[in-house]
């Protein structure tokens, strides 16, 4: 059993599973709750581009969304473990197409729960309000004019603007795909499923009390990058070079605790 046919079989346990679309969501539930006042107000400067700015990024739902990520297939790897499952996928499939798919399938869970939870909270908020206002067009083009537009303003600008908002709801999203693999990774060492599920939320304060402690660079505050682009914006000449960036900067990482997660998968092997 390949990689690839492994890969197709934990991809359709996740899309079979009913935890991806109540993940999804919920994402676009806590979503719509939190800009719904704004919404509602009516005010001249009410859009769906004011409302994804104004939604407070990651800050507003990391709490509760860090826990939706390891609902979709983050938790499958506990649960194979519990149901001796992986015994039988780990001799079909050999440990190493196993946790490999595994760690891709959770990120990737994770990716699409947040990307289509947005979609379809927006998505539905652009049904009653304008994609963006006039006055924010007009501020825009101000910026524009002093240089100092943002390479995600460009496209809502100029457009076409249904990129502007892939490119936000993408970014924030990879940045989750990490957690959920970071997520995947610690089940070996974590058996309390809600301990498991907070594992995310632990991290990500972790982490940037580590890096504010020691005065990390900016390639260490991953959640800065997951939040706009962080330091890559600076060397990203263009929005299309920056998501390539964002990708392969949380590709590596998630490629990493892959690698982590097959030791440690192997060690509990030998030695469990």
């Amino acid at each position: 059993m390949g990689f690839l046919r492994t890969l197709r079989t934990d991809f359709c346990r996740m899309f079979l599973s009913g935890k991806f679309y109540s993940a999804a969501g919920a994402v676009a539930g806590i979503a719509l709750l939190s800009v719904w006042p704004e919404a509602q107000s009516g005010g001249y400067r009410t859009s769906v581009y004011y409302l994804v700015n104004a939604r407070g990024g990651i800050s507003a739902f990391l709490l509760a969304i860090s826990v939706l990520i390891v609902v979709p297939y983050a938790l499958s790897g506990r649960e194979d473990t519990q149901n001796h499952y992986v015994h039988c996928m780990e001799s079909r499939a050999g440990l190493w197409n196993y946790t490999w798919s595994k760690i891709f399938t959770a990120s990737a869970g994770a990716f699409l729960a947040v990307f289509l939870g947005y979609a379809l909270c927006f998505g539905l908020l652009s049904l009653k309000l304008p994609v963006i206002s006039a006055d924010e067009v007009s501020a825009l083009s101000q910026q524009m004019a002093q240089g100092s537009l943002n390479l995600y303003d460009v496209l809502a600008l100029k457009g076409p603007r249904i990129l502007f908002f892939a490119a936000q709801f993408a970014t924030e999203g990879l940045g989750y795909a990490f957690m959920a693999g970071f997520a995947v990774m610690m089940s070996v060492k974590i058996e309390n499923v809600f301990v498991l599920l907070s594992v995310p939320i632990m991290f990500y304060y972790g982490s940037s009390f580590l890096a504010a402690l020691f005065k990390a660079p900016g390639i260490f505050c991953w959640y800065y990058v997951m939040n706009g682009g962080g330091w890559l914006r600076q060397i990203a000449p263009s929005l299309g070079i920056l998501m390539l960036l964002i990708l392969l900067y949380f590709g590596s990482l998630i490629c990493l605790e892959g690698i982590v997660y097959y030791f440690w998968m192997k060690r509990r092997k030998i030695y469990g």
